[in-house]
């Protein structure tokens, strides 16, 4: 089906062997997030998912869990 095209198409490309249809869906899910400042229902759609969750696990991939981050409660 379409990984075994996909792989065809990426081994073509002399692009990594690592790649898959999956890394790439990963890539573009984490990019948009970036992209409208971590707007999930906007991605959710556009990515195709009916339901929120699944792009809520990429969020990880965006957020910097190390930054001090204030939220002005004090």
């Amino acid at each position: 089906g379409i990984q075994h095209k996909a792989k065809d198409m990426f081994r073509e490309l002399n692009l990594s062997e690592k790649l898959s249809t999956h890394s790439t869906r990963r890539y573009f899910i984490t990019e948009m997030l970036k992209k409208t400042n971590g707007n999930i229902p906007l991605v959710a759609q556009l990515a195709g998912h009916s339901t929120w969750d699944v792009v809520r696990l990429y969020t990880k991939d965006v957020v910097d869990e190390s930054a001090d981050v204030n939220v002005g409660l004090f």
